[in-house]
């Protein structure tokens, strides 16, 4: 009866054993690092990672950034044409006489006799080539002008009394651009007084 129990025994060691070894987990120290491939996954697994993946919604705005430093300071610009003023006295002589230096082929004039008063915005060459127009009022009224090449200016006499002159013009033969005048003046028994301004225009 030695012999059979013997076997028994050694046949229940040798069973246990082989489960013991089957039933030992397999963890990542038995996996040598890049060993498993995809053919080695599941179907179920790589029929997952084949999916491809939905973007997310949008996240929310970040904060608003600090303001940059301020750039460098520019360079100057180059100076505008300006106005420039006048105001003079002339006596009564008669003699026309330059108010302002005015461009664009136009000069203004004032000119000062015996009971007369006399502003003038005429081209320096004499020719009838003025293009421009004006308002011009004086102690007897109100009234409009625009010429057009049929003159050498625009101006007022006003006598014994005073005027005023606003206009726009150029020598249309001279070209440029156009100057804007303003002027006024008015007698007396000693002389005339004559004020304004010139603009040049770009």
């Amino acid at each position: 009866m030695r012999r059979p129990l013997l076997t028994f025994v050694l046949g229940l060691v040798l069973a246990t054993a082989g489960t013991a070894t089957a039933a030992k987990l397999i963890t990542g120290k038995d996996i040598k690092n890049g060993t498993i491939t995809r053919k080695d996954l599941s179907r179920a697994v790589r029929a997952q990672l084949a999916k491809a993946g939905q973007p997310g919604p949008a996240g929310q705005p970040g904060p608003k950034g600090d303001s940059g430093s301020q750039g460098p300071k520019g360079d100057t610009g180059p100076q505008g044409p300006g106005a420039h003023s006048f105001a003079t006295t002339l006596p009564n002589d008669g003699v026309e006489v330059e108010l302002a230096p005015v461009g664009s082929g136009l000069k203004l004039a004032g000119l000062c006799s015996v009971g007369i008063v006399e502003v003038l915005l005429e081209t320096t060459s004499g020719q009838s080539t003025f293009e421009g127009s004006g308002i011009i009022a004086k102690d007897s009224g109100v009234f409009a002008s625009v010429i057009n090449g049929n003159n050498v200016g625009i101006g007022f006499n006003a006598g014994t009394g005073y005027g005023h002159m606003t206009a726009i013009g150029r020598d249309k033969a001279f070209g440029g651009p156009l100057v804007h005048v303003e002027a006024g003046g008015f007698f007396t028994a000693s002389g005339c007084r004559f004020w304004g301004t010139v603009t040049p225009t770009t």
